[in-house]
């Protein structure tokens, strides 16, 4: 009996808040140009990293590669969800930061969300997983010491030099495995990209 493959997933180090944002930039331009998925499914992207990470920064890349103006993306802290329109669904960006139980998912009408060819950015996403659609595409943003940076300390002050981020990405069902695989193919060429 063969054993299952494992998920799929990769990581990516990010040098610049710039790089991030096209990293997303261009998973979001995969969703726009790969059209099997919106007639079946709703894709969900969960966000996990501490204060600060990046998340709301990968959002705005995501918004801007599914044509939504970035300028417009803002944390959902205490609106909990903010909603824009795409040409064949909504992008939905959601932040479980301030919810006490998943209960509190209901409230926000989180399963209509859950249509095909909607796109849901869940910041937070690891407050809850067992709420989450089994497939989905988990992306947890890590800040990185940069060379010159003495202590976490200075991970917190904003005059410091851009601290990398390592991105890693796990696939947790077929339809954002493909995703991932897609969103590999255009990250690839610009490297840093390591499997697992």
């Amino acid at each position: 009996m063969a054993l299952p493959a494992p998920p799929a997933a990769f990581c990516w180090t990010s040098t610049t808040p710039e790089a991030t944002f096209v990293a997303a930039q261009r998973l979001g331009e995969t969703l726009a140009q790969w059209d099997e998925w919106k007639s079946i499914a709703a894709v969900l992207l969960g966000l996990s990293g501490t204060l600060g990470a990046g998340k709301t920064l990968f959002t705005q890349g995501l918004a801007s590669g599914l044509g939504v103006n970035p300028g417009a993306v803002a944390s959902p802290t205490f609106t909990i969800v903010s909603e824009y329109s795409l040409s064949f669904g909504i992008l939905a960006h959601l932040d479980l930061y301030r919810l006490a139980t998943p209960g509190e998912l209901e409230a926000v009408a989180f399963a209509d969300l859950l249509e095909a060819g909607n796109v849901l950015a869940v910041e937070w996403a690891d407050r809850f997983p067992d709420s989450l659609p089994d497939d989905r595409l988990s992306i947890t943003i890590e800040r990185l010491a940069a060379p010159g940076l003495a202590s976490e300390g200075d991970l917190r002050d904003a005059t410091a030099p851009a601290q990398p981020r390592r991105l890693r990405a796990q696939a947790l069902g077929p339809v954002s495995s493909e995703l991932l695989q897609r969103w590999e193919r255009v990250l690839a060429p610009g490297g840093g990209l390591e499997r697992g």
